[in-house]
């Protein structure tokens, strides 16, 4: 049998309370209750765990017409469609609009948005080992789809850090030495080459590791290799000819300066020679 007030009817089909104090208690101790309080609806869970089971998990706005976000059977949370399209544990789905927003609000200057990337050489989670050198720390790839009709997208750039060296442990706890490359896809490829990295000690290297210098450039054919150039001059090329000599010249009608003790000229090389 059921007891109430006249406030709460069941017409065979729908059980009402027209109350918006009512709640609907559930357990020996009552711990989950659902209610309105007549602006907000409320599934309230005073003990343990608030546990969801289903095999697909979706939530729509109050018409059902507009999927806001789903969980999949994988354990995916998709944002903006219905299916996944790649194994992401997050996928955003987006056309105009911005994907993912990171924002902060406070007057401390260095309290910007931030994003993370965490590595741990452990495979239980929550447990902790020490990462190695050379070991990946994260990376950003961007991906575009090259074959219509299929699931096919191949990275053409990518950002990627590792550690750059032996982290420290025990007393040198705060040592963790790192290395950033950048990679980009050439054409005719899907196979992403690195073309510059900055080393743990702040070195700069383009087509090639820094070797300890502050900055390394490497071309591998004979081409331009640098190029300087101002609003008021053509430019500076640096040259790898075809008999690997390294090879300095400056645009046409240029002269070539050079100058001790800030723009003292010394010496002038006429574009005639």
């Amino acid at each position: 049998g059921m007891n109430g007030e006249a406030n709460l009817t069941f017409d065979g089909t729908n059980l009402d309370i027209d109350s918006d104090s009512g709640q609907l208690r559930i357990g020996d101790d009552q711990d989950l209750l659902l209610y309105h309080n007549g602006s907000n609806g409320f599934l309230k869970n005073s003990t343990g765990q608030q546990l969801y089971r289903s095999g697909t998990h979706t939530f729509e706005n109050a018409a059902g017409s507009t999927e806001y976000l789903r969980i999949d059977s994988s354990g995916r949370l998709l944002v903006g469609h219905t299916a996944a399209v790649s194994s992401g544990k997050l996928q955003v789905f987006t056309k105009a609009a911005d994907a993912l927003d990171i924002l902060s609000f406070d007057d401390t200057a260095a309290d910007g948005g931030r994003l993370t990337f965490y590595r741990n050489r452990n495979t239980t989670y929550g447990s902790n080992t020490k990462v190695a050198d050379d070991d990946s720390l994260g990376r950003i790839d961007f991906r575009g789809m090259n074959t219509e009709g299929t699931d096919n997208y191949e990275i053409g750039a990518s950002i990627r850090a590792e550690v750059d060296g032996t982290p420290g442990s025990g007393t040198d706890a705060n040592d963790m030495p790192g290395r950033l490359m950048f990679f980009t896809t050439p054409d005719g490829s899907d196979s992403p080459t690195e073309r510059a990295r900055i080393d743990s000690s702040g070195d700069f290297g383009i087509g090639m590791s820094p070797s300890g210098v502050r900055l390394d450039v490497y071309s591998s054919s004979a081409a331009d290799i640098a190029r300087f150039s101002g609003p008021n001059s053509a430019g500076l090329t640096i040259r790898n000819d075809t008999n690997n000599e390294l090879q300095l010249h400056t645009a046409p009608n240029d002269a070539l300066i050079f100058g001790t003790n800030g723009e003292n000229e010394r010496l002038r090389i006429l574009s005639t020679g």
